[in-house]
């Protein structure tokens, strides 16, 4: 995705059109609800915030993507996870 987010970026700007990406980690659905025993609850532990993101946790990059305070900002993949991309990987233990 961030390979892609840089391709269109540089082949768009000439437009005037911004592209950018926004990475979460694992956002709290109810599809995420029927993962196997707790691993959403590991998964957590993992986050140095110490809880999964939800939808609204994207909210306020969204609109600030969305809005003329990012108009020049383009070809980025903005991490919105909690701290999981600086502290280590997850891995399941059942």
């Amino acid at each position: 995705m961030a390979a892609s987010t840089r391709h269109f970026a540089v082949d768009l700007a000439k437009f005037g059109v911004t592209v950018n990406n926004i990475a979460p980690v694992w956002i709290w659905t109810p599809m995420m609800e029927s993962r196997p025993g707790d691993y959403m609850v590991q998964a957590a532990k993992t986050i140095p915030m110490g809880r999964c993101s939800y939808s609204e946790d994207y909210l306020g990059m969204a609109l600030y993507l969305a809005s003329d305070a990012s108009a020049y900002v383009t070809g980025q993949t903005l991490l919105v996870d909690g701290g999981w991309s600086v502290y280590r990987a997850f891995s399941y233990s059942h």
